[in-house]
C-alpha cells in the first residue's frame, strides 16, 4: 500500500476526528477543530497525517516541550489500515522531525491497560519511566 505523509490541513479534520473516535481517543475539547487550527497556526508541521487516495488514514501530533524534548500525541491509524506500517512511518517521521529540531528526547503517554500497544513501542526502542504516572487535568473557568 502506498501512502504519503504530509502536514495537516483544515479539511483533514473530519477524517482525524473519525480516526480518534474509532480508537477511543477523541476528546471534544483537546481534539476540537479550533484547537487543531490553533496548533498548526503556531507550527504548521506539528500535526502530520498519512494519506492514501486523498483520504487521511492516520495522524500524529508533535509538540516541542522546550528546546530539548518533544512530546507526541494522538498517534492513531484507521482500523482497516492498521498493521501495514502506517503508524510506524508516522512515528519515524515524527522522530526525524524532532531530531531536526535538535530534540534530545521524545516521549508520550500510553494507556497503562493497553499492553499490546506498549509492546509496539518497546519494539521501537521506547522505554518506561521507573515511576508510574497518571494523567491529571482540570477545567479552567
Amino acid at each position: 500500500m502506498q501512502f504519503q505523509i504530509r502536514p495537516y490541513v483544515e479539511s483533514d479534520y473530519p477524517f482525524i476526528k473519525s480516526i480518534l473516535q474509532e480508537a477511543d481517543m477523541f476528546d471534544s475539547l483537546w481534539d476540537s477543530k479550533e484547537n487543531f487550527n490553533s496548533i498548526i497556526k503556531k507550527n504548521p508541521k506539528s500535526i502530520l497525517v498519512a494519506v492514501v487516495d486523498n483520504k487521511v488514514i492516520g495522524n500524529i501530533i508533535i509538540s516541542p516541550h522546550g528546546s530539548e524534548v518533544s512530546l507526541l500525541f494522538r498517534l492513531a491509524v484507521r482500523k482497516d489500515h492498521r498493521n501495514k506500517g502506517v503508524g510506524t512511518k508516522l512515528l519515524e517521521y515524527a522522530e526525524d522531525s524532532a531530531c531536526k529540531s535538535k530534540a534530545k528526547e521524545i516521549g508520550f503517554f500510553v494507556d497503562s491497560k493497553k499492553k499490546e500497544l506498549q509492546k509496539y513501542y518497546f519494539k521501537r526502542g521506547y522505554q518506561t519511566r521507573k515511576k508510574p504516572y497518571i494523567f491529571m487535568w482540570k477545567k479552567l473557568k
